[in-house]
């Protein structure tokens, strides 16, 4: 049977607004002689240094059909595009393996990212928090980036000052003499390259905020780490970071056969192409954690770890902590305010 199109042009970007100087336009939607249908836009900012990953829906109009994301079009779509007209993207919907209806509408979705930051864009319905837009960075901290730090300025941590620090055992936790953030999580010395490239821990509350500061940036609130773990703008409602299949986007207690930590992105990132917000390290947040005299002046430390149960990775998840604590499982990400990123 024949099927016919119905064409309707929708375009959504993240973050579109007149300080971020960005401006998506000229899309346009028609079907080609061989039934393909060929999306053209462009895009054009005045900051070169922004790229773009670049996302493709397609949404019926009728609302007992789900969205999707067309994953099987050709040509501008992907990772890393920046300024440029006409771009174009190709798309035969009789080959996909989607079941195409006839009528609804395309639309594209512009993730804003650099230096490793992504553009995290506040839905009006959730200024109760009148928190601003921000940046967050895709990956957790590595012990790679951390190292520059740390030979740049000559920063000694503060276990190294304590000199110990809680180690993962067969008992649990236990605290071990003369561990930092040179040696893996069950306290053995890092000796491989790719221990460099697994998110940095044994570093405290204020190691942290020491190393956002030399980046210029700052730790997220819990606010903020928690919006950009559940997607954003693009949320679709997941238990955990980018999907309720849990195995699918996190490191933790039932697949860590390693017993150990793991590279930072080689799970699925959320709908904000943002990695490993569940599992693989815990993250500390800027905030105290509210509750009894017993917790206060603690900070809050979410996302679980490589070392946690299922539940501990949910989104709602939070745990308190000392800010001068570190563990083998707890380490963090920067954020930035669009202020500063945009300076």
């Amino acid at each position: 049977m024949k099927k016919s199109f119905y064409i309707l042009i929708s375009m959504f970007l993240l973050g579109f607004q007149a300080r971020s100087q960005t401006v998506v336009s000229n899309v346009i939607a028609k079907r080609e002689e061989n039934r393909q249908i060929r999306i053209t836009y462009d895009i054009t900012t005045l900051d070169s240094t922004v790229r773009y990953k670049i996302k493709l829906y397609f949404v019926p109009t009728n609302t007992s059909e789900k969205e999707f994301e067309i994953l099987d079009a050709e040509g501008d779509v992907g990772d890393n595009f920046g300024n440029g007209k006409d771009k174009s993207i190709l798309w035969n919907p009789f080959k996909s393996d989607k079941n195409f209806v006839s009528k609804g509408a395309f639309k594209i979705t512009a993730l804003r990212y650099k230096d490793g930051m992504v553009y995290v864009s506040i839905k009006s319905d959730s200024n109760q928090n009148k928190q601003a837009d921000f940046w967050m960075d895709k990956h957790e901290v590595t012990n790679n980036q951390f190292n520059e730090f740390v030979t740049a300025t000559k920063y000694v941590t503060e276990s190294e000052k304590l000199g110990k620090n809680f180690v993962k055992t067969k008992d649990g936790w236990e605290q071990q003499k003369n561990i930092n953030w040179h040696y893996e999580s069950n306290g053995e010395k890092r000796k491989t390259e790719i221990g460099n490239k697994v998110p940095v821990v044994f570093v405290t509350w204020n190691d942290a905020t020491a190393y956002c500061k030399w980046k210029l940036k700052r730790l997220p609130n819990s606010f903020e780490w928690e919006y950009s773990a559940s997607g954003g703008v693009f949320s679709k409602g997941y238990q955990y970071s980018g999907s309720n299949e849990v195995q699918s986007v996190a490191w933790y207690q039932k697949n860590n056969e390693r017993n150990s930590l793991n590279l930072v992105g080689t799970k699925a990132p959320n709908e904000l192409y943002i990695f490993d917000m569940s599992g693989n390290v815990s993250e500390w947040c800027s905030d105290n954690f509210d509750g009894s005299a017993e917790i206060s002046g603690k900070k809050i430390v979410k996302g679980g770890s490589v070392f946690s149960s299922q539940d501990a990775l949910s989104l709602k998840y939070r745990s308190p902590m000392q800010p001068d604590n570190s563990y083998g499982d707890v380490g963090f990400r920067c954020a930035c305010s669009v202020e500063n990123k945009d300076k």
